[in-house]
């Protein structure tokens, strides 16, 4: 197994050697210096979890980062009004925080009470106004609410005349949006904190990691300048299955990928043609009995003897065909006795 020197740099199928784990180790894989241990295709290592991001929990990560940016922009956007209102009202040192009015939209005509009063205003200007007047309890214009003035007729007593071909819409007064207090006002405030607080983590953090993603480097490969990027797919959709697997449901799960695309030892160039499965055309051939052949392939070792059978043990005997299944994380370690016990016989070869 030819094994070279790892450099900052693209080493596409080039086994390098880790002088710290004093371990061989395949393509994309880096040593963390915080876990202590090499890492398949490591992304970078997140001090929020304690733990590297690599090839079998990326998608996690980055599903974790996409869920809990879109909650916390979902949440800034429904609180901004109120907990702008809220600032304003403890900056200008008011006792009550008034909240808007709620109203409910029905199709239909008021048929019964006395008319409080009739005026000339927007839907808006008629929501603050029955708000303020003593025993509104509605109101309804003839025609949709296109944002102009109607004609607005305020009700003392809430009786929808209901019919589905009115053209009549009528606005029902629930309740007073209340007030609240100094207190409650710093506490909506605290909260409107701990939500700008998580966007402005979130929102880099997305920024930084979702193109990388896209283009299938990871952040340390980001760095690389030596040549263009050898894994790139040509396609976002497949750069991202890279990391997501074939796409599917499972793409929105917290869950292993389905029809996973790399077995975290052997990924596809750009210059190889996708197979039907995804894969490296070249390696869903036939003749590929078992991952190890796959992989000897790839990093230029010695290929098994044809006659070599099936039954017989070897180092990747456990495993089955690459393409089809997942190996997992004993890929990597069958990969390393592998280089080990190569290694172990050039030495043995050269202390004769």
């Amino acid at each position: 197994l030819p094994v070279a020197n790892p450099r900052q740099e693209w080493q596409p199928g080039k086994a390098t050697y880790c002088r710290k784990c004093d371990i061989i180790r395949p393509e994309r894989a880096h040593h963390c210096h915080f876990c202590r241990k090499c890492v398949l295709r490591m992304d970078h290592h997140c001090p929020w979890m304690n733990n590297c991001v690599g090839v079998f929990n990326h998608k996690y990560f980055a599903l974790l980062g996409i869920y809990a940016g879109l909650a916390s922009l979902i949440a800034l956007v429904t609180t901004l009004p109120d907990m702008l209102q809220c600032v304003s009202s403890v900056v200008s040192m008011d006792s009550q925080v008034t909240l808007s009015p709620s109203f409910s939209r029905h199709t239909g005509y008021i048929s019964a009470g006395g008319k409080v009063l009739d005026a000339t205003m927007t839907v808006e200007q008629a929501k603050q106004k029955c708000a303020e007047l003593p025993n509104c309890q509605g109101f309804c214009f003839k025609g949709v609410d296109t944002g102009g003035l109607m004609n607005i007729y305020f009700k003392d007593t809430w009786n929808l005349w209901k019919e589905e071909s009115s053209e009549w819409t009528a606005y029902r007064y629930e309740k007073d949006g209340g007030s609240l207090a100094d207190n409650d006002a710093l506490q909506f405030i605290l909260l409107g904190i701990v939500i700008v607080i998580s966007n402005g983590m979130l929102v880099p953090l997305n920024c930084s990691h979702l193109p990388n993603m896209l283009e299938n480097v990871t952040m340390i490969e980001t760095y690389y300048d030596n040549m263009p990027n050898p894994f790139d797919q040509g396609s976002k959709l497949s750069n991202m299955a890279q990391v997501f697997g074939s796409p599917g449901i499972d793409w929105l799960l917290p869950m292993p990928p389905l029809r996973p695309l790399t077995d975290g030892i052997c990924y596809a160039r750009t210059d190889e043609p996708v197979g039907s499965a995804g894969f490296a055309k070249v390696y869903e051939d036939s003749q590929w009995r078992e991952p190890e052949d796959v992989w000897r392939s790839r990093y230029h070792a010695q290929m098994r003897p044809k006659d070599h059978g099936s039954g017989e043990e070897g180092p990747f005997s456990s495993v089955v065909k690459w393409p089809r299944r997942r190996p997992g994380k004993a890929a990597s370690r069958r990969l390393i006795a592998l280089s080990q016990m190569v290694a172990l016989k050039k030495t043995l070869t050269l202390a004769r």
